[in-house]
């Protein structure tokens, strides 16, 4: 055993090593591990050890070794001999081992890495582990080389303001090549805030932003008793100035635009609004659709203008003509022939009731009627008197091909049955009645009636 001692003097020596003019040696310390003459290492042989040794401060000082570094045989198997090099130090009064290198790898808290530097720190739910790269100057940065591929990790510090706010870390690449973050096997990509995962990126490809799980391309989630918002702004109030959300196929594209204050009109371009549009290149133009039994409104001003129903139904509500209602009435299989006194009634989508086609329309008071027709017969057109009924009243009519409205005035037709004003189910029907005793009969060929009931209010 070699013991040096250093003593307290003004130029202490200890113990040095010292080469010869030699290119090809260098000077060396060498521990041999040997168990009797002629006898080998076995696995796990401590392989001699560098100690640092202090007396601590107790009344009777006890010598305590402060930190240590041996080898440690792990295989002493011919051709796949190993060995490990351990770092201890003393913590808490008991030596423990620290690091590790192994097999090239070079362990931190861990006595088996398996990246080229791991770092390990307590059990499941601990503090992580930390590998700190400060410089207080500047930028800490961990530089990834590979090839011609570099990528800096920066922790930007109060000095630096560009390219990124103080306090901020910044990941980016210092060379022209791509930076690529994400995973290279079958799992999730996450980014989190707050210790909480805010965007997904599944192994499939879809995106989702507040759900782990999206189910479509891109599925945004935020569930609130409150509006949850896409918003894309541009705050620029120029002549040019507007934002597009665009939707597009091999074929057909549309756009959604909303143009700031300062936008130069053009055609349906226009300053301040907003635009739906199908371009040139959706030949079949554009469409709405409520499917099932949902109505299409239109509102201006938060005032509902017009309802279209899931039977195809219009109402307009005007504040000068009132609001409106239109039907369709057809014999899709006339019976053939109507006598005198008889009546068919036109079928519609509406509910039946007696063998007539009838819809129910709403309350109020009716202040006119129209309808467009067409009849077609073979014989006796003029013999039949086309009707329109409200509650099985007969409203206003049309007599034969003359066309002539019987009555003064629609409204007073109205007036004069004293049904201008209606309950809550008032239903209203279409029918035509032979109307010339001397003729036999009449024979219809096709027959459509659009009728429009004009209200008050």
């Amino acid at each position: 055993m070699l013991h040096i001692q250093d003593t307290i003097t003004t130029d202490p020596r200890g113990m040095q090593i010292h080469q010869k003019n030699d290119g090809t040696h260098a000077g060396f310390l060498t521990f041999l591990k040997e168990r009797t003459t002629g006898q080998t290492a076995s696995d796990n042989d401590l392989i001699g050890s560098l100690r640092f040794q202090f007396y601590n401060d107790n009344v009777t000082p006890a010598k305590k070794v402060g930190a240590s570094i041996y080898g440690k045989v792990i295989d002493a198997s011919d051709t796949t001999e190993d060995a490990d090099l351990v770092f201890e130090e003393l913590i808490a009064g008991t030596v423990t081992e620290v690091a590790r290198f192994k097999a090239g790898k070079f362990g931190v808290g861990t006595n088996n890495p398996i990246t080229t530097i791991q770092a390990h720190e307590g059990a499941a739910g601990d503090v992580l582990s930390n590998i700190r790269v400060s410089n207080s100057d500047a930028i800490a940065t961990l530089l990834c080389t590979g090839n011609s591929y570099n990528a800096n990790l920066g922790l930007f510090s109060n000095v630096i303001t560009n390219p990124a706010p103080p306090d901020q870390v910044v990941l980016y690449a210092i060379s022209v090549e791509d930076l690529v973050i994400g995973t290279f096997n079958n799992v999730d990509f996450h980014l989190g805030t707050n210790n909480t995962a805010r965007m997904t990126i599944q192994n499939d490809g879809l995106v989702g932003i507040g759900t782990l799980t999206p189910s479509e391309m891109l599925e945004v989630e935020n569930d609130q008793n409150a509006a949850t918002r896409i918003l894309i702004d541009n705050n620029t109030s120029g002549t040019a100035a507007h934002v597009v959300l665009k939707v597009s196929t091999s074929a057909a594209d549309g756009n959604l635009f909303a143009f700031s204050a300062g936008y130069t009109t053009s055609n349906q371009h226009v300053a301040d609004s907003v635009l739906l549009q199908a371009e040139s290149t959706a030949s079949a133009g554009l469409g709405l659709s409520a499917r099932g039994a949902g109505v299409i409104d239109f509102w201006t001003n938060d005032t509902k203008r017009m309802t279209i129903d899931s039977g195809g139904d219009v109402t307009i509500v005007n504040e000068l003509k009132g609001s409106r209602q239109t039907f369709q009435f057809d014999l899709a299989t006339p019976t053939g022939t109507i006598g005198n006194a008889d009546k068919e009634w036109l079928n519609t989508g509406g509910v039946s009731t007696e063998n007539k086609g009838v819809v129910l329309i709403r309350s109020g008071s009716i202040v006119g009627v129209s309808i467009l027709f067409d009849v077609d017969a073979d014989t006796g057109l003029d013999d039949l008197t086309l009707h329109v009924s409200i509650n099985d009243v007969s409203v206003f009519f049309v007599d034969g091909l003359d066309l002539t409205v019987q009555d003064e005035s629609v409204d007073s037709a109205i007036q004069a049955r004293g049904i201008d004003t209606f309950g809550s189910e008032n239903r209203l029907g279409v029918y035509l009645e032979g109307t010339d005793a001397a003729a036999a009969t009449a024979t219809l060929s096709h027959v459509v009636v659009a009728v429009e009931i004009v209200y008050d209010t």
